[in-house]
């Protein structure tokens, strides 16, 4: 994975979020929706569909998504 500063949305994998979010999300929704974003990621194997499959790869997308919420 690159990354080029500390936040996960500096990094590979958060462009990865953004890229799904701006080409499969945005242009069917003017509202963001955090569950529906989740089932997204969840769908394009961004995210695991049970905690226990959690990985370093979906710890920074769960990251980049937060970043995201609090912006």
């Amino acid at each position: 994975m690159g990354a080029w500063g500390i936040k996960a949305l500096e990094s590979d994998e958060g462009l990865d979020v953004l890229n799904i979010l701006e080409n499969e999300y945005v242009p069917e929704h003017p509202v963001m929706d955090l569950g529906e974003v989740i089932q997204l990621m969840k769908e394009q194997t961004m995210l695991g569909e049970e905690l226990s499959q959690i990985d370093f790869l979906f710890d920074n997308t769960a990251m980049a998504l937060a970043e995201l919420y609090f912006q």
